[in-house]
């Protein structure tokens, strides 16, 4: 799946980057090569943050799955979204 225009993605889904969950293969399709993804700036902290989350519930990072990710049937369900310039 191609998207157009910037792509930006929210913390959601920039963690199908980091831990194998449903939806992780599409996401990392979606990005590759791209130099147009646009995250905000309270991401790193929110990832951060739903990391230590995990591993205070005894979930190993090897097989976390993000509490707020949806169904992975497309990009705008993995918390992605095309931005108009």
């Amino acid at each position: 799946m191609e998207l157009p225009e910037p792509l930006y993605c929210d913390t959601s889904a920039l963690l199908k980057l980091y831990l194998p969950e449903p939806g992780s293969d599409e996401f990392n399709e979606i990005v590759k090569d791209r130099d147009d993804v646009l995250v905000s700036d309270l991401t790193v902290t929110e990832i951060i943050s739903a990391m230590a989350c995990r591993m205070r519930q005894g979930r190993s990072p090897g097989t976390l799955r993000a509490a707020c990710s949806g169904p992975s049937s497309g990009a705008s369900t993995m918390g992605c979204t095309t931005v108009s310039r």
